[in-house]
């Protein structure tokens, strides 16, 4: 078995990666399936030597000594990766991933890669086109073979940007709860900041990452508490841990982390409680003003807010609440000092019973998200309030086994108009209407009263505005036991 030019992709015999260059033996009249499997940046070619075909899944029958080679080639295109940083199909878990086209004239072409935690590539699927505005969503267990020893999955996109390019991984364990974290477009290039690990009897947190480089990395994880290991991360590696497993029995919790040496390197962490799960990416971005904009404080609801100052120095708060019309209340000041977090409630914060959505603005660089979950503690969901900031956006899916729930903030002093487009997975625009936001205003409502037209053949939304706004979903399950939350996208 080989491969033309090496390392442009692998074969696959009867269901078994085959190493190029290996002699293998089969009894005369042995029926061998061979798949010709490329990596990202190749596509499959032909079959030569003692097969002459040109399909990549193809069958020889052994009648006497054979060469079999593979022939990969080099697309004329760039290709760039986009990542699934995290797929669980395996003891009752589930993965949908989601990849959606928001162009609007410009088709997206590529294939699906599956890894295995090795970062050895287990599959590639058929090259995809998606049309303007099209979209699509894939049950890993029954869409991909090997779906137990997937690790991560690549979109091999052939494009020179990212910038049209949205989706999620969203896993889940039927009837028990459900995350949904954004894709990753966007490769971190600095030290990645943990901003809240909640590791005790009653919570979990656990870190996904992947090493997108060829090289192997030594990193070095910094936790508030004082403690410091490293870890290696071999290239192409997918490493699962809980937070947890890193500390000696009986030590100091820790409450945030830094990871160095991070170059190349995404991933992202779950924490979760009982029937409760929810997670953000890990990146290495901060800010210095975070937007929460949805405070839900009842006798269902809570909102649970984290920031988190991930360097030396101090930082001083400046926490500004808003009504829902967008009238500004009194503001708080508060320091925070350095590699520290402020975790809270809403309620917490004593702000006004009539507080719709807040801010908070820093003196220095920050990072911070926002929960919502319910007091029976069935249900949690949560989104990063980092970069959420933008004139467009896609709320990636539309849940059609249950309610999504859509909010908009206006964080400008001048008005918003914000045009909403329901489309269906094939790109067909189904319903539009443009709404007006006065300056700091907050509208949220089901996804649906958005449209005077019936939008049940939409699968998604998609937003553009003339001022920057803030916006999210909330997606929740018709049996009360799922939720999850993206912001636009």
């Amino acid at each position: 078995m080989f491969v033309s030019p090496t390392g442009g992709g692998q074969i696959k015999v009867n269901g078994t990666i085959a190493k190029p260059g290996m002699h293998y033996i089969f009894d005369s009249g042995t029926t061998l399936t061979v798949v010709a499997i490329p990596v990202s940046g190749y596509t499959f070619s032909h079959w030569s030597g003692d097969l002459t075909s040109f399909s990549s899944t193809d069958s020889v029958i052994m009648t006497c000594d054979k060469t079999i080679i593979a022939n990969f080639s080099q697309p004329l295109v760039e290709t760039i990766p986009v990542y699934y940083p995290h797929i669980a199909c395996f003891d009752g878990w589930e993965t949908e991933i989601c990849l959606i086209n928001k162009s609007a004239i410009t088709t997206l072409n590529g294939t699906f890669q599956a890894y295995n935690d090795r970062g050895e590539l287990l599959s590639s699927s058929s090259r995809l086109s998606l049309a303007p505005h099209g979209r699509t969503q894939l049950h890993v267990n029954q869409d991909f073979d090997q779906a137990t020893e997937i690790g991560y999955i690549i979109f091999a996109a052939e494009t020179n940007t990212v910038e049209n390019i949205a989706g999620y991984t969203k896993f889940y364990i039927n009837g028990h709860y459900r995350v949904a974290i954004p894709i990753v477009t966007t490769i971190n290039q600095d030290d990645i900041f943990v901003s809240h690990i909640a590791s005790n009897n009653d919570w979990w947190t656990g870190t996904s990452l992947v090493n997108t480089t060829t090289e192997n990395k030594a990193l070095t994880l910094k936790f508030d508490n004082g403690v410091t290991q490293t870890m290696v991360l071999n290239a192409k590696e997918h490493k699962v841990f809980l937070m947890a497993d890193l500390f000696e029995r009986g030590a100091t919790e820790a409450h945030s982390a830094i990871i160095s040496n991070a170059t190349g390197v995404i991933g992202l962490e779950l924490f979760s409680s009982g029937d409760r799960l929810s997670g953000i990416l890990l990146k290495d971005q901060t800010t210095t003003e975070i937007y929460y904009p949805h405070v839900a404080s009842d006798d269902d609801w809570w909102t649970g807010i984290v920031a988190h100052n991930p360097l030396e120095d101090n930082v001083n708060l400046t926490i500004t609440p808003y009504t829902i019309e967008g009238i500004a209340q009194t503001t708080q000041n508060i320091d925070l000092p350095g590699t520290s977090n402020r975790v809270d409630t809403a309620s917490g914060f004593a702000f006004p019973s009539d507080t719709a959505w807040f801010k908070i603005s820093s003196s220095g660089p920050i990072t911070g998200f926002e929960l919502f979950g319910t007091l029976d503690d069935t249900r949690l969901a949560g989104y990063t309030g980092v970069g959420i900031a933008r004139t467009s956006g896609v709320f990636a899916k539309i849940e059609k086994q249950g309610w999504t729930g859509v909010a908009f903030v206006n964080i400008t002093g001048a008005n918003a108009m914000v045009t909403l487009k329901a489309y269906d997975d094939n790109g067909n625009q189904v319903a539009s209407r443009t709404i007006t936001l006065n300056p700091f205003q907050k509208v949220v409502q089901q996804a649906a009263d958005f449209f005077f037209e019936n939008i049940s053949s939409a699968t998604y939304i998609s937003y553009s505005a003339n001022q920057e706004i803030v916006a999210f979903q909330l997606n929740g399950s018709d049996d009360g036991m799922l939720l999850d939350a993206l912001p636009g996208m």
